[in-house]
């Protein structure tokens, strides 16, 4: 617009200073006179027409406008949203006209928010949304919120539902529920979105972040859970180590007794062979191997003892 009035004010003056040389009067009967003044006359109007061509090129050129690739331009005329918008190229409108070029492309914004946990823990959170505005809602958007769409709209939105959906979870279990956490957002957030014609392309929690004082004493339980995993071990090994050392005693006097009874049984083979073995022939010749040629001086009848050792002697003698 500025470039417009520029260039009518050039214009006016150009018109105005060829009008001053072309009204210049020539003398007739001074010849050296009537050169200086035809001289004055052509500066003068050579100037009115090169500052008037100056002024109607910046009138023209305030009328070009060139849109940037993926973006909408959308004019305006003394504020009024005109029906038609620009697509990306060069476009001449009226000079009196502005256009406001809107982003089509995929945008990104990161979020620093402060929300509490169902325990009422707070909760320092990073969160990236990135989004895009379709060309063919550009107007309409320009047209309701204007070119700060981004804090009207989705800045809000944002807040909101992150903050709705973080109170839904202990402070504990948000790390753990991350992934579940980060989907409800999204979810909501593109239904949200969608209203105001504006494409969700993805939402993403960066960071979660508790007070000094949670981190402590979360970190103090996860160490007492650990140290009662320890002991729940330690304790099992022990009973584990314990019926190991009375399985093998069980299976050492059972091993003991088994062996006890192979020799037993092994014994009584052995007798019993020798019991068959020893016939009445093989009795008498080993009581031949082992005599001394002595007769007994001892005999019994089954019921009475009788000492036979003078009969033995006279025997002898004899």
């Amino acid at each position: 617009m500025s470039l417009f009035v520029f260039g009518i004010i050039l214009v006016v003056a150009g018109v105005i200073a060829l009008g001053a040389g072309l009204a210049i009067k020539l003398p007739s009967d001074n010849a050296q006179g009537r050169r200086f003044y035809e001289k004055r006359k052509k500066i003068t109007s050579a100037i009115g027409v090169g500052v008037i061509a100056v002024g109607a090129i910046c009138v023209i050129s305030s009328g070009i406008r060139t849109v940037e690739a993926s973006h909408t331009g959308v004019v305006t005329v003394f504020g009024s949203i005109q029906d038609n918008t620009l697509d990306a190229g060069i476009h001449v409108t009226v000079p009196w006209s502005k256009v406001t070029e809107i982003d089509n492309r995929t945008q990104k914004q990161t979020l620093d928010l402060s929300c509490f946990s169902s325990d009422i823990q707070e909760v320092s959170m990073v969160y990236t949304v990135n989004y895009l505005v379709p060309s063919i809602q550009s107007k309409s958007i320009y047209a309701q919120y204007g070119a700060d769409y981004y804090n009207v709209i989705i800045t809000p939105n944002v807040q909101q539902i992150v903050k709705e959906h973080t109170a839904e979870y202990t402070a504990e279990n948000l790390v753990s529920s991350r992934s579940e956490l980060g989907e409800k957002i999204a979810d909501d957030l593109s239904k949200a979105l969608e209203k105001y014609g504006i494409e969700l392309v993805n939402g993403a929690i960066e960071n979660l972040d508790f007070t000094d004082e949670f981190t402590a004493a979360v970190e103090s339980k996860q160490v007492a859970e650990q140290q009662k995993l320890q002991a729940q071990i330690d304790a099992e090994r022990q009973v584990i180590e314990a019926q190991a050392a009375a399985d093998a005693k069980v299976k050492t006097a059972q091993g003991n007794a088994q062996s006890e009874l192979i020799e037993a049984e092994a014994k009584a083979q052995a007798n019993e062979l020798i019991e068959k073995s020893l016939t009445e022939n093989v009795l008498r010749y080993q009581m031949l191997q082992i005599w001394d040629g002595k007769l007994p001086a001892v005999i019994s009848d089954g019921n009475n003892i009788f000492d036979i050792t003078g009969f033995v002697q006279d025997t002898t003698a004899q």
